[in-house]
């Protein structure tokens, strides 16, 4: 953006450069009294200086929109991105508890088959008797 924001301001440059020359050439090649021709390039002078000037305050106000444009999108694409991230926290969240049971339940279960198998003797056990 600052690359186009170069060229642009670097064209206008360049475009009141030639108007102000193009118009000192004029005046100076027109018949007239010398301060006649002074009078004149100082009015055209502070016309083109006022115009700069308004462009100057125009172009200002319009960056300083798209600032507050650009601060209040970014605030909104920090506010959603924190909501989507709460909301995975809670999901991952609530998946591993949902996981922990799962394996309390399944240790549980576990646990209960074997002491009842440690009830029972085993094959081997009645083998060697």
């Amino acid at each position: 953006m600052s690359k186009d924001s170069n060229n642009w301001s670097g064209y206008v440059a360049c475009f009141m450069l030639g108007a102000i020359t193009g118009a000192a050439i004029a005046l100076l090649f027109a018949p007239q009294e010398g301060a006649e021709t002074r009078k004149q390039l100082a009015q055209k002078a502070n016309e083109l200086k006022s115009k700069a000037s308004d462009k100057a305050v125009e172009l200002k106000s319009k960056a300083s929109d798209l600032k507050e444009k650009a601060s209040d999108y970014s605030t909104e694409i920090a506010k959603t991105a924190k909501e989507r991230w709460g909301s995975l926290v809670e999901n991952v969240a609530s998946s591993a508890q949902e996981v922990k049971q799962r394996i309390q339940s399944a240790v549980v279960k576990d646990g209960s088959s074997s002491t009842s198998a440690e009830a029972q003797p085993s094959l081997e056990a009645q083998e060697e008797a």
